[in-house]
């Protein structure tokens, strides 16, 4: 395979010859040898490989030659939804024409995407879409569509959510639309494939319903291997998708489609929702927007839990006697969907407790502000350790998954990723280790390039010992860091604090920056405040276009900050990653300080208390890791292509002066570093754009 590989990727091999801009890279024949490797020892693998390695071709190429020599099928599952139309649109048909390959590709997205006709056969004889003339355009485009996808519309359409496909409401073969269902078009169509393009969110939704029901239905095709990309989200994804929230729109929301049918009294259902408001109170009121639910005093919880859940189980009794009454098809249908509605509501508010019953999960709340006004409460029940689950869903079904990330390993390895991800096996006490295991043999070894299947073993809590189970491989990017960029992290501005003080020079030193590089800058930052108090300044010291999140979508935003050409664009947390900004538009990145997670935050304490309970250090173990992978995601913006220049300035004096901060400095491409300010004003007089 490796041969094989080589001559593939090789100057003269056919992706060299059939695809457009293509370059040889090492690093990503390496990394394709990585997920050859696991496919054909049916092996788990974590992959890291820095920006411009090619990371899609690097495990595509693999992916569909072992594909071709077996009868299986494989999915690959991506975070965003940018990166899955990339594959489907772009990357796959380009590398199964290099290949001539006969595999053939699907996407498959969740029923919430599909226009679904029973919804829209009821909707189009209801009040609130007399006279809508949107609504008039969705009838119109739902003759018109071949897929029914709601990625097809032009304009938006704030009644999606009430003519979109609904597990509650699907009656599956028994629909009279069944035969042109979009969703279920959808799923056949995957099911014809080999290689199916899904997220994150999707997978993992699929996975809770294969442990819930292992005989039921499923949202996915079987499948023997698994791909995914941007993995650094997985943790996340899969812990929130086996998770629990309930928030306090659910229920009205419920409420609201059940008084379009006449014969459910109103009076009732505003008893309900009284109830619900009650339930909810406590911690609509509390002192924090979020902390956990037994900090909150709600002595009253349980009794109105079960009295919601009483009134829920009693609405969908009713439900199901109009269903069975009715003559009117849509009326039945409409019936039956919201009682299924109401029985998993009922379900799924009495998980929660005021206290967890067990010690696998706690229970926190969180309050938001909304959009148009209001404060969205969410009560959440969080499981402490996703790894047990993946074993047990996801790992005892299928052996070969492979984890790819620009950002995966943290302090140089996967011990915090495997560990997290359950990819890791306790060993026996052993002997004083050898050096080849140790990790001595440098040629194998190195801290930038390296393949590894017998991982060294590492001390856990206790003095315990485990290996890693998975293969490892970390690439390096290809890019040249040491000429095309440069770090700037100022000693002079001292630790951030929330003093005005602090933030009047944090702010000058931002200004100072921008008018250094003339615009062309990402400014990202840790909270909402210092983003407005920098809006404000930007705005009344430049002429320079400047975009701030919230004032448009995301992806309008960044469109806009490229076509602009010497924009400013300010962000938090969604524009960390994920944001592709090449050439020379983007020419400066500031991160306003080191990205820790929110120290009060319920689930960070809690994660910390666990660890500390166990013996471990919480700040090493959590945090650090946690906050390596985000830096190095601030920090991949700048450079997307190998001709680009600019700088990374992160205001974060700690950087120099904690030991921690030097860790993290070690964590980031190999560049020049400074912390003077007119070693960056040469380096722009040096390449001006």
């Amino acid at each position: 395979m490796s041969s094989s590989l080589a001559r593939l990727f090789g100057k003269n091999g056919p992706l060299s010859k059939r695809l457009p801009g293509f370059a040889p890279r090492a690093e990503q024949t390496a990394l394709a040898e990585a997920i050859a490797l696991g496919l054909a020892e049916s092996r788990p693998c974590l992959a890291e490989a820095g920006t411009g390695v090619g990371k899609s071709l690097a495990y595509l190429v693999p992916l569909l030659r072992w594909l071709e020599k077996s009868e299986g099928r494989a999915v690959i599952s991506t975070h965003t939804l940018a990166l899955q139309s990339q594959l489907i649109e772009r990357d796959i048909p380009a590398v199964l024409t290099a290949l001539e390959s006969p595999i053939e590709a699907a996407v498959l997205k969740g029923r919430q995407n599909f226009l679904c006709f029973q919804e829209l056969e009821i909707a189009s004889g209801e009040l609130w879409t007399f006279g809508d003339p949107t609504f008039k355009n969705i009838q119109r485009w739902s003759s018109e569509t071949d897929t029914g996808d709601v990625s097809e519309l032009d304009f938006s359409y704030s009644g999606w959510s009430e003519i979109a496909a609904h597990p509650d409401t699907c009656r599956h073969r028994e629909c009279r639309h069944y035969d042109k269902c979009f969703y279920y078009k959808a799923r056949k169509n995957a099911e014809q494939c080999r290689l199916i393009v899904v997220n994150h969110a999707l997978f993992f939704a699929d996975l809770r319903l294969r442990r819930q029901a292992p005989d039921g239905p499923t949202l996915l095709p079987t499948y023997d291997a698994v791909v995914f990309d941007e993995a650094h989200h997985v943790d996340d994804v899969a812990t929130r998708a086996f998770g629990l929230e309930w928030s306090s729109r659910r229920v009205p929301i419920l409420l609201s489609r059940c008084k379009r049918l006449a014969q459910l009294k109103p009076q009732h259902l505003a008893a309900i929702d009284a109830i619900h408001q009650r339930l909810l109170d406590p911690y609509l009121a509390a002192r924090n927007d979020e902390g956990f639910m037994h900090e909150v005093d709600a002595p009253q919880f349980r009794e109105l839990r079960d009295a919601v859940t009483v009134s829920l189980d009693a609405l969908a009794k009713d439900l199901i006697n109009i269903a069975e009454t009715t003559t009117r098809p849509q009326e039945k249908e409409k019936a039956v969907g919201l009682a299924k509605t109401a029985t998993r509501l009922s379900t799924e508010l009495s998980a929660f407790h005021t206290e967890p019953q067990d010690d696998s999960y706690f229970l926190w709340y969180h309050n938001r502000q909304m959009r148009g006004g209001g404060i969205l409460t969410t009560l959440v029940r969080t499981p402490y350790d996703i790894a047990p689950t993946l074993e047990d869903t996801l790992y005892a079904r299928i052996e070969r998954v492979s984890f790819v990330s620009a950002t995966l390993a943290t302090g140089g390895g996967f011990e915090s990723t495997a560990k997290r991800l359950g990819l890791t096996s306790p060993l026996a006490p052993a002997s004083p280790l050898a050096p080849a295991e140790r990790g001595d043999n440098k040629e194998q070894d190195s801290e930038e390039d390296f393949i590894s299947s017998e991982p060294p073993r590492r001390a856990r809590d206790g003095g315990e010992e485990y290996q890693i189970t998975a293969l490892q491989v970390i690439q390096g990017s290809p890019f040249d860091y040491e000429k095309n960029s440069l770090l700037y992290v100022p000693r002079h501005l001292g630790p951030p604090a929330s003093s005005d003080e602090y933030a009047e020079r944090m702010l000058f030193e931002v200004q100072t920056l921008v008018g250094l590089a003339k615009g062309r800058t990402f400014v990202l930052f840790t909270s909402h405040r210092m983003l407005s108090l920098a809006k404000e300044r930007l705005k009344a010291s430049f002429d320079y276009p400047i975009f701030a999140q919230g004032e448009a979508p995301n992806a309008r935003l960044v469109e806009s900050f490229t076509k602009a050409g010497n924009g400013v664009l300010l962000g938090t947390s969604s524009f960390w990653e994920g944001v592709d900004v090449p050439g020379d538009a983007l020419s400066l990145v500031i991160l306003d300080k080191l990205p820790f997670p929110t120290p009060d935050s319920p689930p960070l304490r809690a994660r910390e208390a666990r660890i500390k309970a166990s013996g471990g250090d919480a700040f090493a173990e959590f945090s650090m890791p946690t906050t390596e992978l985000r830096l190095k995601q601030g920090v991949g913006r700048l450079l997307r292509t190998t001709t680009d220049r600019g700088v990374v300035a992160i205001l974060d004096a700690r950087l120099w002066s904690k030991s921690y901060g030097r860790k993290l400095l070690d964590a980031l491409p190999p560049c020049p570093r400074t912390d003077q300010i007119s070693q960056v004003a040469q380096f722009f007089a040096a390449y001006p754009g």
